[in-house]
């Protein structure tokens, strides 16, 4: 059985045929196909620029359950699927996510028929009854699937949806049951605090639902218009941090899952044309920091991606950027190398400062010199702001004051105060004369030349 894949290309508001794929039996050993009518067409793109090259030859997928990357990507995760599963009375396999939910997920790629997707977005007026359908689900799960459920292909736990408002269409984020309603407000804080500190992150608001409820909006960006005031809209193209570092389906136990690893395969899927991958490598590097600061311990391989833009591949902006209620002493993620050359989460002033020539801050030793005043501004940003960005949201004085013990920014200023960077190396020093000597040498050069 073959299920045919299409993709918006840039600049287009219908999908066009890119290929087909294969499914694995047993798990062992996918295909996809890219069509020929496609390999013709003047606009095509690669579905994957690694994974997924151009060219007539069967491409076989031999990790990930036989399943590429990016098309897991745009299959529901927790939620989606729990909805799913009440729309079929079973639990459903990743090629029913991906063929049978409603064809808004993440990403410009659906598998099997586009025309199962929604045409009509349900409207900010229409959260109360969402709501109220989702606490149902939550509270009442053995319950039929009544005629309409707010379905979704998005991933994630929480409860959400895609929605129409303002002429632009938005994730509605509920909170699950029995979490506190502060948690909307808390990430709309955070999300606004680090646009402020200059990191590119989602859009959001926070709009009141019945019964003292909340949603969080957060809006899509990979759903770009396609002309100002014009409805129509087309599809970027999306890939996990998960997806773009192949990592195996356990990726807790995959040694590949760190930062410094993504950071080298930003390069490789960005750096395909004139782009400067620094830009995307850096700008990963200051959301380590501001996660760090916040003490956002769910910074995971899935809260973390690429986005295919008419330009090529580039860092999605970010989004889930949550405080903890206690502190965090290390990330999901592993982003430095400690001294007995393994690779460490903790979230230190010293480790976010010992990589840095793997973020694009370059291998000489002025590498600190450019990266610690980026750490210092981003930490004693959020020191000076986070509580009236959390005010600012609406929370109130007790929520505020749970986050006291979780954010340490006081503590990693002291760090900031005390770090000393490393003395060069002996292989640094002789680098640095040699470019010195070159430059010297160019200089010379233009001057005999002019």
């Amino acid at each position: 059985m073959s299920i045919p894949v299409h993709v918006w290309l840039p600049g287009e508001a219908e999908p066009v045929l890119a290929g087909e794929f294969t499914p694995p039996r047993d798990r062992r050993r996918g295909e996809f196909r890219y069509d020929g009518a496609y390999l013709r067409h003047a606009g095509r793109i690669e579905l994957d620029p690694v994974a997924l090259p151009l060219g007539p030859q069967p491409i076989r997928e031999l990790e990930q359950d036989g399943i590429f990357g990016v098309f897991m990507d745009t299959a529901p995760d927790t939620w989606g699927s729990r909805i799913l599963e009440r729309r079929l009375g079973h639990e459903p396999d990743d090629i029913e996510k991906m063929t049978l939910s409603d064809g808004d997920g993440v990403g410009n790629t659906i598998l099997g028929d586009p025309a199962r997707i929604k045409r009509i977005w349900p409207g900010i007026a229409d959260l109360d009854a969402v709501a109220a359908r989702f606490r149902d689900i939550q509270t009442r799960p053995g319950d039929a699937a009544p005629a309409w459920d707010p379905g979704t292909s998005l991933g994630g736990m929480k409860p959400k949806l895609t929605i129409e408002h303002e002429g632009e269409l938005w994730i509605a984020k509920f909170p699950e049951v029995g979490e506190p309603v502060s948690h909307v407000r808390m990430e709309h804080a955070m999300l606004e605090l680090a646009r402020a500190l200059g990191i590119d992150a989602c859009e959001s608001r926070v709009a009141d639902c019945a019964g003292g409820a909340s949603a969080l909006l957060v809006k899509r960006f990979d759903r770009p218009a396609l002309a100002a005031g014009a409805p129509a809209r087309g599809r970027h193209g999306f890939a996990s941090a998960h997806t773009v570092m192949r990592l195996r389906r356990d990726a807790l136990l995959d040694p590949r899952s760190s930062y410094l690893s993504f950071s080298e395969r930003i390069a490789q899927w960005c750096g395909r044309d004139a782009h400067d991958v620094v830009v995307d490598q850096q700008e990963l590097w200051r959301r380590i920091v501001f996660n760090v600061a916040i003490a956002n311990g769910d910074d995971h391989h899935k809260n973390h991606g690429l986005l295919r833009t008419q330009e090529g591949w580039r860092l999605s902006p970010a989004y889930d950027l949550v405080p903890a209620r206690l502190a965090q002493r290390a990330q999901s993620m592993r982003f430095w190398i400690d001294l007995d050359r393994r690779l460490s989460g903790a979230a230190t002033v010293h480790g976010l400062l010992s990589s840095v020539e793997y973020f694009g801050f370059g291998t000489d030793h002025g590498r600190f010199e450019r990266a610690l005043p980026e750490a210092r501004r981003i930490i004693q940003g959020v020191h000076d702001r986070w509580r009236a960005a959390m005010k600012a949201a609406g929370l109130s004085e007790a929520d505020i004051a749970s986050r006291e013990g979780a954010i340490r920014t006081g503590e990693l200023l002291q760090e900031l105060d005390a770090y000393r960077p490393p003395d060069p190396t002996a292989k640094e020093i002789r680098r640095e004369k040699a470019l010195a000597r070159a430059e010297v040498a160019r200089s010379k050069d233009r001057a005999n030349r002019s």
